[in-house]
């Protein structure tokens, strides 16, 4: 599978679970369609192929013609050695695993002991007859194995020593294994900072915007931003070009260039408001340079090598090259610089906000100007500025139609 594929699934999976703990839902059936969706969890927790038997999965295991009994397991999930496991879902909410009459006492709350003891029941519909192997092999072209080990996953780990459990565990029933929601969260968030951290919160920069980009019959290259004091070295630059692309090109200090793009075939970039971002960061033996649509990422580049660049934000230059040769044509809403590389969970919070308060991109009332002569830099507060009124952006407002010529437009970071 692609990574940007992997990085994207255990990243919705991480947020989609942490909504849910957070609201602490309560419906069991919520959390049964997570793990239907998400099937990356099942990879992070070592599984190869699991079969949904939930209610919403239209699946069920035969009745067993000796007992009646017609098991209704959540999952079956198969591991990397190529035995199935019963895998069971119940909430995370309100479920003490145990209580403790005296400190020699201790077992599970009757909640959870009725829950192993309805798997143990599943698991002994496979043990005790082979006939039910083998209408399960027909049916669904698996084979299972004699015995089924069993885990169940419920409840939260505060206050919960996992010693204990696991002991309890044993004693109760010597295949069954209690994992906590919260103990997957951060198997999930483990996994993504192995995969992909090393790349999250490096010393480079951030910039974010809320664009319209608008046609333009001018030749040459439509700057929207462009960061520097010298056009071959050091310089950040962000800019239309005349195929209709969204560049992103780096020169690093001896020269080198490292672009970036987002193809308008690939996305719609013109005459409509969009999310953009753009990121570089570099450490010692490593460098990224993303970019991203609407909270999606479009394009990537990152290496193990190193980069040299000294590059400042108080050198931009907004609506124009730094040159002031070839402008650009567009609206902007609002913008974000950092000092760093986002986490993700920053980015998504970004994109939540943005989203929100610009309902959808429905709703962007307030917005400046560049028509292709007009261009702002940054004055000595860091703040994007054009004191000269023939070149400064058109302030719009369009629930205030007395609205002047803006002045100034304040950087918001980090």
């Amino acid at each position: 599978m692609d990574s940007s594929d992997t990085k994207y699934q255990l990243q919705a999976a991480i947020l989609e679970l942490e909504i849910l703990l957070e609201a602490k839902e309560k419906k069991e059936a919520l959390y049964q369609r997570y793990f239907e969706e998400n099937p990356i969890v099942f990879r992070i927790l070592g599984y190869v192929k699991h079969i949904p038997f939930t209610k919403e999965s239209g699946k069920s295991l035969p009745r067993d013609k000796g007992t009646g009994l017609k098991p209704e397991p959540d999952f079956l999930a198969q591991r990397s050695d190529k035995l199935w496991d019963i895998f069971e879902i119940k909430t995370p909410i309100s479920k003490d695993l145990m209580i403790t009459s005296n400190q020699y006492r201790e077992r599970f709350t009757a909640e959870v002991s009725s829950y192993i003891s309805q798997t143990i029941t599943y698991e002994k519909y496979f043990t005790r007859n082979p006939e039910n192997r083998e209408k399960v092999q027909k049916l669904f072209g698996i084979t299972i194995q004699e015995d089924l080990d069993i885990v169940i996953v419920v409840g939260l780990s505060e206050s919960i020593d996992q010693v204990k459990i696991h002991q309890k565990c044993r004693e109760f029933h010597n295949k069954i294994d209690i994992i906590t929601f919260d103990e997957i969260l951060k198997r999930l968030e483990d996994q993504h900072t192995r995969d992909f951290g090393k790349f999250e919160n490096l010393d480079g920069f951030s910039f974010h915007a809320i664009v319209r980009f608008h046609r333009s019959t001018k030749p040459g290259p439509k700057y929207f931003l462009d960061v520097g004091t010298n056009k071959d070295q050091d310089r950040i630059s962000f800019f239309i070009t005349e195929r209709n692309d969204i560049a992103f090109t780096l020169y690093d200090h001896d020269g080198r260039v490292y672009d970036l793009g987002i193809v308008a075939m690939k996305a719609e970039l013109l005459d409509q408001w969009i999310y953009l971002g753009f990121e570089f960061g570099y450490a010692k033996d490593r460098f990224i340079m993303t970019a991203s649509i609407n909270g999606r990422e479009t394009d990537l580049r990152q290496k193990k090598q190193p980069v040299n660049v000294n590059i400042s934000f108080n050198d931009s230059v907004l609506g124009s090259d730094i040159l002031r040769t070839n402008f650009g044509v567009f609206d902007i809403a609002e913008y974000f610089i950092y000092n760093r590389t986002l986490t993700f969970k920053e980015r998504h919070d970004i994109f939540d906000l943005i989203v929100s308060k610009y309902k959808k991109f429905q709703s962007i009332h307030t917005y400046i100007s560049f028509d292709g002569t007009k261009f702002m830099y940054c004055n000595e507060n860091g703040d994007l500025c054009q004191p000269n009124s023939s070149f400064g952006p058109i302030h719009h407002d369009e629930l205030d139609e007395k609205k002047d010529t803006i002045i100034e437009l304040r950087t918001k970071h980090c």
